[in-house]
């Protein structure tokens, strides 16, 4: 009976399982009953909608996995089918696996990893082989717990074979706006892991272009080698050997390039660098690198250069630097010291000496050279919170040898100048303070030069200091600055003072006191370059002597003016000089000079412009410009006061009206006995004018000298007429001596050029010679007709 019982429920049992089997396969209440005992075991995991048969394939809608303390993965749609049938034949075909737009939401905390856990390869080793023929993922994204969106590509498509123990990856492509990556090749998935891949990679960058890479990986975990060859512009081979992957690792690298823009990848103006060797290796605890280039010559930027460089540690912390490098011709600079790397960047030391020699600049064969025969040394201690710096250096330029040392310390946020002295024959120079740069520029700097000697090949002038001392400080655009020092400028000494300070950017305020021989001159005022440049303030002087710059004017001369200079743009300008007035004395006679004048570009006015000097005063008023106006008077009952080679006395007023070429001018002159030095005197001298040259009007002028001695010759009278008008006019001229005399007529006209046509002329000579006590007295007349310009 029991037996009985046994086989009924062994045939219940074979019949059901295949019916279940069957009901859970192919039809789709067994795949929902499936789906429905998955979410309920994973409760992390919901899915919007779902349909097919586990049988052929399955589709899947609104899929998300959320778990607590891990990321989160949301899938749009899944659309996969396969073959189960093929399980009979030991293996299962995928037709595919297409995913649409996967998104990872990273978790708010990040689990860290210990990174000294050991770390081991899988071994995988399945009963049956899979041939999955399409795996596909469109728009696949990486949001941050702050909700950012990175997309991580755009479409990824492979077909790959998982025979038993070895991968075979038939094709993969990765998609993602300008970049594709492609691999095909196989990966033994247990020990030595065998490897042969082969990848190729291509980016369409909007400034480089399009660039390209291909490689390959073959070898095992003994040994795996990969090499790869990147196109134009960064054509290069590199080779990566890596030995014992899981054990005592030991490695090498190698780059080869024949040329890189290097101005180009580092956005400045540097040149192409060519002739690239880098050879490197190393282990885990050990590395050596060594690297030679040349940096070819650019323009006027930086002279051709050669160097070697090697970087060497036995434990990674401690490093030691070389570096040798040739530089244009006969010219060498080199660096050697230890690096001692930690954890926190910031606290790592360094040891650093440099030289240099025969450096110059510019470095072109048959230029003018500006430096020459630079030589020095340098010498970096400390770490980047807490430096020191020590530089010496010798080199030759404007026609002088020179020495600069300098020591400074500092830190990342600001340094200290203890001292940097410049000496040469031209000047010794020292400079000392502080310069700070984070948060914001702050500066504090002072210093001095003694035996400061500019030729006038330098500056135009020939400048000497014995001494003189400054102080500046000030953050960003604002300043305040201290100088006080002796000059000689052109044998003329001068003791400046000046305080300039910037209250607020773009404008600095200014007072400048200078001593010149027993007097001086100052000037206060600012200058403000915000947009275009201005410049105004208060001119004064004190007890000026101008013999300190012309030895035959000696006095003394006070006063004040205010002055103002202002760019207007595009060449033009505008400058003022009001409420000037000057007094004191000038070759032992009062001096005075009152004005107010004003320039636009080269147009002047001059407003009520009155320079007494002694007796003598003269008086301007009106404006020099394309259209004339202007009025004077001269009043000197002594001509001696206005120069020391004049004497005599000379009176005058007039007016000038116009342009120049269409002159318009009302004049009146008188003197008496004036005399230029030894080489002429006038016994009396009047004009009277009155010449108009706008339109054709009458125009009168008399000229009228007497006993005028030029060149020991002495001439009686000299007389000068005009009168008619443009286009007809008569000129007179007669001269009275001893020896000659002259009269003569001439008639013209002026066209409206400006050129002049004679017309009749008419000259009478009388020439007297003394001969032994006896005259003769020969007499010359001629007439002649003249029409020529």
């Amino acid at each position: 009976m029991i037996k009985r019982a046994l086989w009924i429920i062994a045939i219940t049992l074979l019949l059901v399982l295949p019916a279940g089997l069957y009901w859970l396969l192919m039809t789709k209440s067994g795949f929902e009953t499936a789906l429905n005992f998955t979410q309920k075991t994973i409760p992390e995991l919901t899915i919007n909608e779902a349909r097919g048969r586990l049988y052929d394939g399955i589709f899947l809608k609104g899929i998300a996995y959320e778990p607590e303390d891990g990321d989160a993965i949301y899938v749009d749609t899944i659309d996969a089918r396969w073959q189960l049938w093929s399980l009979l034949s030991s293996r299962f075909i995928i037709n595919q696996v297409h995913l649409n737009k996967l998104q990872i939401k990273q978790a708010e905390t990040v689990i860290e990893v210990d990174d000294e856990d050991s770390f081991s390869l899988p071994e995988i080793r399945i009963p049956l082989a899979i041939h999955v023929r399409s795996l596909r993922i469109t728009r696949a994204e990486l949001i941050d717990n702050q909700g950012v969106a990175t997309s991580l590509f755009d479409r990824f498509d492979t077909s790959l074979r998982l025979n038993y123990d070895r991968l075979i990856v038939s094709s993969l492509r990765l998609n993602r706006d300008v970049f594709a990556f492609t691999l095909v090749g196989n990966v033994q998935l247990n020990e030595p892991y065998t490897t042969n891949l082969n990848y190729g990679a291509r980016l369409n960058d909007p400034e480089w272009g399009l660039i390209s890479a291909t490689g390959t990986i073959t070898g095992d975990l003994q040994q795996m080698t990969l090499r790869q060859q990147l196109g134009a512009p960064f054509a290069s081979e590199q080779t990566i050997m890596v030995r014992n992957l899981l054990g005592d690792l030991d490695w090498r690298l190698s780059i080869e390039s024949e040329e890189l823009p290097l101005g180009k990848i580092l956005k400045t103006d540097l040149g192409n660098i060519t002739a690239i060797d880098l050879d490197a290796k190393g282990t885990l605890n050990s590395a050596k690198l060594e690297l030679d280039f040349q940096l070819d010559e650019f323009e006027e930027i930086h002279p051709p250069l050669s160097a070697s460089v090697s970087l060497s540690s036995n434990d990674l912390s401690n490093w030691r630097v070389d570096l040798m490098a040739a530089i244009s011709q006969n010219s060498f600079a080199e660096l050697h010291g230890d690096i001692q790397v930690t954890e926190d960047p910031l606290e790592s030391g360094f040891s650093i000496e440099a030289s240099w020699s025969k450096l110059k600049w510019p470095w072109q064969p048959d230029t003018e050279l500006l430096v020459g025969d630079a030589s020095g040394q340098l010498s970096l201690d400390g770490n980047l919170q807490d430096y020191r710096l020590v530089l010496s250096s010798s080199l030759s330029a404007l026609e002088q040898n020179w020495t600069i040392n300098t020591n400074l310390s500092g830190d990342l946020q600001h340094a200290t100048i203890n001292s940097l002295e410049i000496q040469s024959a031209l000047a010794e120079l020292a400079v000392s303070g502080d310069v700070g740069w984070d948060p914001e520029l702050r500066y504090q700097l002072e210093g001095g030069w003694k035996n400061l000697q500019l030729p006038a090949s330098l500056s135009g002038v020939t400048v000497e200091s014995y001494s003189g001392l400054f102080n500046l400080k000030g953050e960003k655009e604002l300043f305040d600055l201290k100088l006080d020092s002796d000059f000689i400028i052109d044998d003329i000494p001068l003791i400046v003072n000046l305080l300039a300070s910037s209250p607020e950017a773009g404008i600095t305020e200014i007072r400048a006191d200078t001593k010149i021989a027993d007097g001086g001159a100052g000037f206060s005022g600012k200058v403000n370059w915000k947009e275009n440049l201005l410049v105004e303030g208060k001119l004064t002087l004190r007890q000026l002597d101008p013999a300190a710059f012309d030895t035959e004017w000696p006095g003394r001369i006070s006063g004040q003016a205010q002055l103002q200079f202002q760019d207007k743009g595009e060449g033009n300008f505008q400058a003022s000089v009001q409420q000037l007035h000057l007094n004191g004395m000038l070759r032992e006679r009062n001096f005075s000079l009152d004005s107010n004048l004003q320039a636009i570009n080269t147009d002047v006015n001059i407003e009520d412009l009155l320079l007494k000097l002694g007796d003598s005063q003269l008086s301007l008023n009106g404006k020099v410009e394309k259209q004339l106006d202007l009025s004077w008077q001269l009043a000197s009952p002594n001509l001696q006061d206005f120069h020391p080679d004049l004497s005599g006395s000379l009176n005058g007023q007039g007016q000038l009206f116009g342009e120049l070429a269409r002159l318009k001018l009302n004049a009146k002159l008188d003197g008496s006995a004036i005399h230029w030095a030894d080489e002429l005197t006038i016994g009396s001298f009047n004009a009277n004018a009155q010449i108009d040259l706008t339109d054709n009007q009458q125009s009168k002028l008399n000229v009228k000298s007497t006993q005028i001695v030029v060149a020991q010759q002495t001439i009686d009278s000299v007389d000068l007429s005009l009168s008619g008008k443009r286009d007809q006019h008569q000129l007179g001229l007669q001269i009275q001596s001893d020896i000659v005399t002259l009269s003569s007529l001439l008639q013209g006209s002026l066209n409206a050029e400006n050129q002049w046509t004679a017309g009749y002329s008419q000259w009478t000579l009388i020439m007297i010679w003394r001969a032994a006590g006896n005259y003769v007295k020969p007499v010359i007349s001629s007439y002649q007709r003249i029409n020529r310009s």
